[in-house]
């Protein structure tokens, strides 16, 4: 799990999951001066590490297929919040293919 932003948690996150790479948005919404509740998620072609390593992190988003939203509240970290989340929660997305 790579991460950008965080604010109680990560608020963009590259992970590999069910043999897809994910990269999920939670972006801060100024209208509503605060963070959503969901993350937008996006399966991307490129691996993590190629995403992370050629892609801008405001870019990410674009370059992958959205796929659906996943509450904040479903995703569950490491004690840390930074280092890993259990992958259980994309079972809810489509298949890959």
């Amino acid at each position: 799990m790579l991460y950008r932003e965080f604010y109680d948690v990560p608020r963009a996150i590259l992970v590999e999951a069910r043999v897809a790479t994910y990269f999920l948005d939670c972006r801060f919404n100024e209208e509503a001066d605060g963070y959503p509740d969901t993350y937008s998620v996006y399966r991307l072609r490129e691996t993590r590490a190629e995403a992370a390593g050629t892609i801008e992190w405001k870019d990410i988003a674009a370059s992958g297929i959205y796929v659906g939203t996943l509450r904040v509240d479903e995703l569950t970290f490491d004690a840390t919040l930074r280092e890993s989340l259990d992958d259980d929660v994309f079972d809810s997305l489509p298949p890959s293919g």
